[in-house]
């Protein structure tokens, strides 16, 4: 009876759900978000971009291996020309250029319009139309001269008959046409040169000198210092004689002479031979040469 009751009890219940028991599921990790990945991922291209680099620059300025650079050449101020060199493959570096004539003394002559540099303790002449320069060591002879020729030499003989015209060269001189002319020296067997030029209606010599001198035995040793003064030779505008003229000068100008100076001193000279020396200059000037001081001055010359 305990039996039929207790499965009438049970078949009177509510029916229950039908749970099962679940099994425990593993857990699913979270996904990251992209945006970690690109920096990251940037990160790392980043440093190797970095490494790379410095492994080229490394090797670049270590390495042994010769780089090429363009085969272009500069012109620098003395003349001489660079190339580009390694590793940045810029141009060298121009010599420095060492002006030797800087401290020289310039020399200026607006009569016959140029000027000139020479060496400071080198002497300068003047003398009728004649300028030297030289040694001081020389006593008599310049080693350059600068003067007015009554012609341009022709080869063969020269001035004088131990003078040998060799060879004529024609030239720009200073950006005018001018001729270079070998002269040598007979008794002395050697060979000086000159520049010869038309310029502004008179004919120039320029150039080392072609003394005799023995002190001066034509053996190149001023060769250097002639090619410098030559260097600075320049042309200049010639003004009227009139405007440059000293006391003196102008008192031989007025008188109808030919002013000149010889060994430093003043002398006027006129058309019938008679010249006036630095001595009474004035009063001899001022009579035309008839007064002179080693005579009786003419009445009204006292």
């Amino acid at each position: 009876m305990l039996k039929l009751k207790h499965m009438d009890q049970l078949e009177n219940q509510p029916p229950q759900p039908n749970i099962q028991e679940q099994e425990p599921q593993p857990e699913v990790p979270q996904k990251q978000s992209m945006s970690v990945w690109i920096v990251v991922l940037i990160i790392l291209i980043s440093v190797a971009a970095i490494a790379m680099s410095g492994y080229a620059a490394y090797y670049y300025f270590t390495s042994d291996e010769p780089i090429a650079c363009k085969m272009d050449a500069k012109v620098c101020p003395d003349g001489s020309s660079v190339g580009r060199i390694s590793p940045d493959c810029e141009f060298a570096e121009c010599p420095e250029v060492i002006d030797p004539t800087a401290d020289w003394q310039m020399y200026r002559n607006e009569e016959y319009g140029f000027e000139l540099k020479h060496p400071t303790n080198w002497r300068k002449i003047e003398n009728d139309g004649f300028i030297g320069f030289g040694p001081q060591t020389i006593a008599s002879d310049s080693i350059f001269t600068i003067y007015k020729d009554k012609s341009i030499p022709e080869v063969g003989a020269g001035s004088n008959s131990n003078q040998e015209i060799t060879k004529v060269e024609d030239i720009q001189f200073k950006g005018l046409a001018a001729k270079n002319i070998s002269i040598k020296n007979i008794s002395l067997n050697k060979v000086s040169n000159r520049i010869f030029m038309n310029y502004n209606d008179f004919i120039l010599s320029i150039g080392q000198s072609t003394i005799n001198n023995t002190d001066y035995p034509f053996d190149h040793k001023y060769n250097n210092i002639i090619d410098e003064i030559l260097s600075t030779f320049k042309f200049i505008e010639i003004k009227d004689k009139q405007e440059t003229m000293t006391p003196p000068e102008r008192l031989c100008f007025d008188n109808g002479g030919s002013f000149v100076v010889r060994d430093g001193e003043n002398f006027c000279i006129f058309s019938d031979g008679k010249e006036c020396g630095e001595f009474g200059f004035n009063k001899c000037v001022e009579s035309k040469g008839i007064w002179h001081p080693i005579s009786a001055p003419p009445s009204g010359m006292n």
